[in-house]
């Protein structure tokens, strides 16, 4: 039985010259993972839990963003309130303002070795309160950490640092995010996490880099089965830590361990299977969870 329909994204773009002006329902101009599709990153099936516990996966407003220095930089700001899709009055749900930069330092005169540096900042006015949350890093996996409600939250700024290097068919990617609360109920607490991800692609292929939008575009398989071939074959692992304990606040600390084998028999088909292991420290008790998952992903172009 079909209980909801969800339109994940619906947005038009504008271009002029060297900028985009996007308007609808989109993500925010935060976080390199969160900017991603899932499946372009090397350590899919699930996003880090600090990127889905702390950054909203989309949102309804306004972005503009642009490149500069020969596509060496780019830079991007946002507005947002999805009050309609909420179902509450405009100053009634949070409205949030975005930014990202990005920049490469290094990049070889074949593009085949680069070094991508990124910096992100989010503000809320934090109506109705605030609640960061996240599953264990499988899919519909347990909660695991969770702030409740602030309800007396007056504002949230996040910030977050990116780094990757790829070179060839390797890449090393790394983010850092922490949110910072306005609650004088709760001595104003913060909240943060990290993730570092190593990949490679055994096949030799690589992912190209968009340099107009500071993001790294999904693997093209060289040799497909339908071809005769072997189709791409990538080894990844993920360390992840978030934590959600600070001053008043007793939402738990979570890191987990994740390594996994991807395949595409070609550029439109992916099937993963991913091993995670967690851990788990909250309200004064300690445990693990750990599972594998397999995932079938169809790309439809």
């Amino acid at each position: 039985e079909l209980n909801e329909f969800v339109l994940y994204d619906y947005r038009v773009d504008i271009p002029f010259g060297l900028a985009t002006l996007s308007i609808g329902k989109q993500k925010e101009t935060v976080s390199l993972s969160r900017l991603s599709g899932m499946i372009f990153e090397p350590a899919q099936q699930e996003r880090a839990s600090v990127i889905d516990g702390l950054l909203t996966a989309r949102n309804v407003g306004i972005v503009i963003n642009r490149s500069f220095f020969n596509n060496r930089m780019t830079g991007a700001v946002g507005i947002f309130n999805n009050w309609y899709e909420a179902g509450r009055s405009f100053s009634n749900n949070p409205t949030i303002f975005t930014g990202r930069v990005s920049a490469l330092p290094l990049i070889s005169e074949d593009e085949s070795n680069l070094l991508h540096l990124g910096i992100s900042g989010r503000y809320s006015n934090a109506a109705a309160g605030i609640r960061y949350q996240a599953r264990t890093e499988i899919y519909n996996g347990p909660g695991s950490v969770d702030t409740e409600l602030i309800e007396d939250a007056s504002s949230t700024f996040l910030y977050g640092l990116e780094l990757a290097w790829r070179k060839g068919p390797f890449i090393l990617t790394t983010e850092y995010v922490q949110t910072n609360v306005q609650s004088s109920m709760y001595n104003n607490p913060s909240f943060k996490g990290y993730n570092v991800v190593a990949s490679y692609i055994i096949t030799g292929e690589m992912r190209n880099y968009n340099k107009r939008s500071g993001l790294f575009n999904r693997v093209r398989t060289a040799n497909a089965v339908s071809s005769g071939g072997w189709g791409t074959w990538e080894v990844f692992g993920r360390w992840s830590a978030f934590d959600l304990t600070d001053n008043a606040i007793m939402g738990g600390e979570m890191n987990t361990l994740s390594t996994g084998l991807n395949w595409w028999p070609s550029s439109a088909i992916q099937t993963s299977i991913n091993y995670r292991y967690s851990i788990l420290d909250r309200l004064e008790k300690s445990g693990s969870n750990h599972g594998m998952v397999m995932r079938l992903a169809l790309l439809l172009e």
